[in-house]
């Protein structure tokens, strides 16, 4: 039987931040920030993060792409653009991104496995936002993994999300909702 206490204490929330919001910009901007105290990864430690929010385009446009990017450090782990943002004056298009940064056996190589999902317009609901049951037809999904970082996990490292947007309107946003990073012992 496992034990109850035990499994608490290897998973921790570290942070947890919510209502972010990036608009009126070109250039690339964070949409969500943690810096990674030093030795939280150690050797064998897990660092999971979880991200929900949304885009926002009723701008004068028809389509705009939005490119994503996911760093540690100064390692670029994940780069994409996504080309699905129709205008809607008042849909949001969900946002879903999920995934760990791991110790691979040294304080000094991390390896990165996630997922993003981006809904498309055929997921955005009148009213709030949110992925529909039959998700393998109707979103975006950008897997990404064994992605080697060698940054230094004995120092404090900035682990971020940013993004670039296609026009500087302030009716193009990228909202983080809710965001949490977990910390798994290993």
């Amino acid at each position: 039987m496992p034990n109850l206490i035990q499994d608490i204490v290897r998973h921790r929330i570290l942070n947890k931040q919510r209502n972010l919001t990036v608009s009126n910009t070109l250039t690339e901007t964070d949409l969500w920030t943690y810096t990674v105290p030093p030795d939280t990864l150690l050797q064998t430690n897990v660092l999971h993060v979880r991200i929900i929010g949304y885009f926002f385009n009723n701008t004068a446009q028809t389509f705009e792409t939005v490119n994503l990017k996911i760093y540690f450090g100064s390692t670029l782990l994940f780069h994409d653009a996504f080309d699905v943002l129709a205008k809607h004056a008042t849909r949001r298009f969900p946002l879903d991104i999920d995934f760990v940064l791991a110790a691979d056996n040294a304080a000094t190589v991390q390896v990165t496995q996630g997922r993003i999902l981006l809904g498309t317009i055929r997921t955005a609901p009148a009213v709030g936002y949110g992925f529909p049951f039959d998700l393998l037809e109707q979103y975006c999904y950008a897997p990404f993994n064994g992605i080697v970082s060698t940054e230094d996990s004995t120092l404090s490292q900035i682990l971020k999300v940013s993004v670039i947007l296609q026009h500087a309107d302030v009716n193009l946003q990228a909202v983080v909702k809710y965001a949490y990073v977990e910390l798994i012992r290993y």
